[in-house]
């Protein structure tokens, strides 16, 4: 593949430039998570009531929508970056006036990325001492160490700081026109070649012959081209080979597909080579593997050899014993007899020289310190122990071949799992497809961010998590035609039903009454039942009476209260069920029978939130469909925690 023997499309100081104008959603998010591997940092980010995640190779720095996988083990970088960052909120993401090095600051904090040469990232102090760096560098004027102030590398002219005539007159020399826009201008070759050919100019024509028009033409182009953002990622034969955030006339001839943020297309081009490496790296690691159970293959056959051998010749052995027990018990017995005679073994030795007795031409060995003597009989060796008799040592022999057999069968079997382990890895080699992508993130509704649900006939219910939630939905959501919803209770949220160009029926209001109910301070307390009012966007108002203070998501609310009494405090907790993606609804009985695949209603009580989610989830669990359990085992338990409004206490489960 051609991008996998040339080296991959880096971003170029204009794509950095693009990408840092929609990092801006990153700034005031918190850090939740920061994964470490190689050279190669992840950070997740939670903002705007979305998890978002900001990925750096050399190179390379963006926002991705793709789930990676974690490393096992943390490094000591990365768990020092988590130490100092975890928990803190981004203030700023900026650019270093037109270079590759890109600034994400917190109160305390500056993470510096460096996309040129190797790549770097360096965790420094709000003064800039450095704290840590991923990579520890040294140049003549430049230390990237612990301890030391950070210093920049030498600056790179902006062309975009450049007036009309600086701009021209800085175009000169004697080199290639293309070359310089690529190097002096750090527009990177590709950027440099796509303005040479709108401006009309050839590319290798040296800058000290271009013309004033021509000098000028570059800087109009320049400046329409940054101007017509359209990102745009290029393929050749299917696969991603070239991104730009404007169209490229250089690449025309590539099928091409637009993107409505730069960002994304960063993220398709990067992720899909970075799938590709994943996968050379598995074939890799699995051709390893594979070589490594050939070898063990190799070496249990050769051992099985050994050991059939083995088996065989000691079975022989006692074969031979058993054939010959005579002459065998003869030559025990008689050593023994000359010993008791007081006959030295040396003696017995001598004798045995001279004797041409079968018994002594038999005899090839003696070792005495053993109490062990070696025979051939029938032109096999055996050695036999003086302590016992003919018919014993047979039977150690029998023993051993025993021992052996068993060995051998037990090898046998590994060899069985050993060969169907390795055919299983060949055939799934050859059943090797494309590589798929990581799974994209889910790409949140907006009202997710807030306490949400659906009545029976539609109507979308919210409701703020938090004092600052009910300031947002109050300013940003609601709208004249929708209604407001409070239990009557201090300590409760701003509950809203959208109309969404409908009028909102009693139905939905008595629905979302429920919601209003459950997540209000009445669960806590474990009430039974409460009353909800209900009132027309009108009637709350942010400015209260003269003298008074009104807190933070705390509202006046002027005019009649329409009241629906004796709302009971339970919840209705559920599956729904969309598109191949599963959610949890939280909401009214009539609107859980509608929307939810199975559901259970829950009542305030003693029960810790953790326990009660897992007890939630396994009983939804086993009221699903196999494809159903597989979509639902991709949501977490956090988020069956998220949608209880406290302890519970009775969970009774439905059917919908």
């Amino acid at each position: 593949m051609r991008q996998q023997k040339e080296k991959l499309r880096e971003m170029s100081a204009l794509d950095v430039k693009f990408a840092l104008r929609e990092f801006k959603e990153l700034e005031r998010g918190k850090i939740e998570k920061i994964y470490h591997e190689g050279k190669k940092l992840r950070i997740r980010i939670y903002a705007n009531g979305e998890e978002k995640e900001l990925c750096f190779a050399p190179g390379r720095i963006f926002i991705s929508s793709y789930r990676r996988k974690a490393q096992k083990e943390p490094s000591p970088f990365c768990m020092l970056l988590r130490k100092h960052l975890c928990g803190k909120r981004i203030t700023s993401i900026i650019q270093k006036g037109f270079e590759r090095i890109v600034e994400l600051k917190t109160d305390e904090h500056i993470l510096i990325f460096e996309l040129f040469s190797h790549g770097n990232v360096v965790l420094c102090k709000n003064d800039y001492t450095i704290i840590i760096p991923m990579e520890r560098e040294v140049w003549s004027k430049r230390e990237i160490l612990p301890g030391k102030p950070y210093k920049y590398p030498p600056s790179l002219l902006d062309p975009f700081s450049l007036s009309r005539e600086e701009f021209c007159s800085a175009i000169s020399g004697e080199k290639k026109t293309a070359s310089f826009l690529a190097t002096s201008f750090s527009l990177s070759g590709i950027y440099a070649e796509e303005l040479c050919a709108r401006a009309g100019i050839d590319k290798a024509k040296p800058c000290k012959e271009l013309n004033e028009h021509e000098k000028e033409m570059l800087y109009e182009e320049l400046h329409k081209m940054i101007n017509e953002f359209s990102p745009y990622v290029f393929y050749e034969n299917e696969k991603p080979v070239n991104f730009a955030p404007f169209p490229m006339k250089i690449l025309a001839h590539l099928n091409a597909k637009n993107f409505e943020t730069f960002n994304e297309a960063l993220d398709e081009f990067y992720t899909f080579w970075e799938s590709i490496e994943m996968e050379e790296t598995a074939k890799k690691e699995e051709r390893e593997k594979e070589e490594k159970l050939k070898r063990i293959l190799e070496q249990q056959k050769n051992v099985l050899e050994k050991l059939k051998e083995f088996e065989e010749s000691t079975r022989k052995k006692g074969d031979v014993i058993f054939s010959n027990l005579q002459l065998v018990e003869n030559i025990i017995s008689g050593l023994k007899q000359a010993r008791e005679l007081g006959m030295s073994w040396e003696e017995i030795k001598e004798k045995l020289r001279k004797s041409t007795t079968k018994e002594a031409r038999c005899i090839k060995q003696i070792n005495e310190k053993e109490g062990k003597v070696k025979l051939v009989v029938d032109d096999i060796e055996i050695e036999v122990n003086l302590l016992l008799s003919a018919v014993e040592n047979a039977q150690v022999y029998y023993e051993k071949a025993k021992k052996y057999r068993k060995k051998l069968e037990i090898l046998k079997e590994k060899i069985k799992d050993v060969e169907k382990e390795l055919q299983e890895k060949i055939q799934q080699e050859e059943k090797r497809v494309e590589p798929i992508l990581p799974r994209k993130r889910e790409k949140r509704a907006w009202y997710e961010k807030f306490r949400w649900s659906i009545t029976s006939e539609g109507f979308l219910v919210i409701a703020g998590k938090d004092a600052t939630q009910n300031e947002v939905i109050y300013k940003k959501y609601l709208e004249k035609d929708d209604i407001v919803l409070h239990a009557d209770i201090r300590g409760a949220p701003l509950t809203v039903v959208k109309a969404n160009g409908k009028e909102i029926t009693e139905n939905a209001i008595r629905e979302a009454a429920v919601i209003a109910a459950a997540y209000s301070s009445a669960w806590k307390l474990r009430l039974g039942i409460i009353d909800v009012y209900w009132i027309l966007p009108e009637q709350v108002s942010k400015t209260p009476p003269t003298g008074k203070f009104l807190s933070k998501g705390a509202f006046m609310i002027y005019g009649k209260k329409n009241y629906i009494h004796n709302v009971e405090i339970k919840i209705c907790i559920g599956i729904m069920i969309s598109e191949s993606i599963a959610k949890i609804y939280a909401g009214s009985f009539q609107g859980a029978c509608v929307h939810c695949k199975a559901f259970v209603t829950v009542y305030p009580g003693e029960m810790q939130k953790t326990e009660a989610a897992k007890k939630i989830r396994e009983i939804l669990f086993q009221k699903l469909g196999a494809e159903e359990k597989m979509l639902v085992e991709k949501i977490s338990l956090d988020c069956f925690i998220s949608a209880l409004p406290g302890k519970c206490g009775k969970i009774e489960e439905e059917t919908s």
